[in-house]
């Protein structure tokens, strides 16, 4: 999405699930080797909760074994990188190969998709991210967006009553924050160097993929209408195909400035400026909820399956506690015991799920 006109609005949220294990840092000359710019006002800082602090992780001895992934899976004693996108995937593979550990890898994931797949993973949403160093306890990190300062109760209901679209929707985002303060408190590598390859694939353009594409031609009767989206994604009235180049120079613009200032680049200046202008009338988010901005560390949620320790995202996150509550009624059911893929496994994982 293009500063210019910034659809914060229209974005999902960067859901970062990968749960990760980054090696120690060899030293703190990695990171402060690639200098950057001085930041007149200090980037956001990480925020606690109350509920933070996290007890030390429990021994557990599992009373089920683990079964491989089969002749198609993918092994490696360096580290895996999965994304819904290929050239987001490559951006982490790429990062691994250059000294980057898993925080280093999510995060480059993360930038790029923001560029290739808009629709899961962008700069104007937010996210989750659960980050485990090896002895360590878990770190549960909150960047979800938060409400406008403005925003009250009335004008809630009558966002809903309007189908939760356009400016009046837009919660402050959180990806920037949350995804910098990982990258800067556990990755190994300078923040330029992880995001040196969604900002190639924004400023060189890629092909838009087979998703991609799909995703585009659901949501082009409401981005026809943008003019910046239209340019950008579509051919005149129509919508991108698979396969054709898209381009977008701004937004690798301001993947640059995030790179050179770090959250900085976003949450102030020029970039802020153009989020607030493009919510119009309409629009709450201000220079002060992007300024007031702060990612939140809290406790995982933490429960045990079947002799594993199970550790999740917790509230305001729903998918950690939908989870929690499917594994945990399978067990209260013994579900291990139907048989796998048949249809009495199937019927009740789907109702279990369901009632979750």
């Amino acid at each position: 999405m293009t500063p210019r006109y910034f659809s914060v609005w229209t974005l999902a949220a960067i859901a970062c699930s990968q749960a990760v294990a980054p090696s120690p840092r060899d030293n703190e000359s990695a990171r402060s080797s690639a200098a950057t710019p001085h930041i007149p006002e200090a980037p956001p800082q990480l925020e606690p909760s109350a509920a933070a602090s996290t007890p030390e992780p429990r021994t557990a001895t599992p009373s089920l074994a683990l079964i491989g992934g089969g002749a198609r899976s993918v092994r490696s004693d360096g580290g895996l990188v999965s994304s819904v996108e290929a050239h987001a995937t490559q951006a982490g593979v790429d990062t691994l190969h250059a000294g980057g550990n898993a925080v280093d890898a999510a995060v480059a994931v993360a930038y790029a998709l923001a560029v290739t797949h808009p629709s899961a993973g962008n700069i104007g949403g937010g996210g989750f991210m659960l980050i485990h160093r090896k002895g360590e306890p878990t770190v549960a990190l909150d960047f979800r967006e938060t409400a406008p300062l403005a925003l009250t109760q009335a004008r809630f209901d009558a966002m809903i009553r309007a189908g939760a679209k356009g400016p009046a929707a837009a919660g402050t985002p959180g990806s920037v924050a949350g995804l910098n303060w990982a990258q800067e408190h556990y990755g190994r590598l300078a923040l330029p160097a992880v995001m040196a390859p969604a900002i190639a694939l924004a400023k060189n353009g890629h092909p838009l993929g087979k998703q991609q594409a799909l995703a585009l031609s659901w949501a082009w009767n409401a981005l026809k209408f943008d003019p910046e989206a239209k340019k950008i994604f579509g051919n005149g009235n129509q919508p991108k195909k698979e396969g054709e180049r898209v381009m977008q120079a701004d937004l690798g613009g301001t993947l640059e400035r995030i790179a050179e200032q770090g959250a900085a680049g976003f949450y102030q200046g020029p970039t802020a400026a153009m989020i607030v202008k493009a919510m119009g009338k309409r629009g709450l988010i201000t220079l002060q909820d992007l300024h007031d901005y702060r990612p939140v560390q809290r406790a995982p949620l933490s429960f045990d399956y079947r002799g594993f320790e199970v550790e999740v995202m917790p509230p305001p996150s729903a998918g950690g506690v939908a989870i929690a509550e499917t594994l945990l009624m399978m067990q209260v059911r013994s579900a291990e015991q139907t048989p796998l893929s048949s249809p009495s496994a199937l019927h009740q994982f789907i109702e279990l799920s369901r009632r979750a």
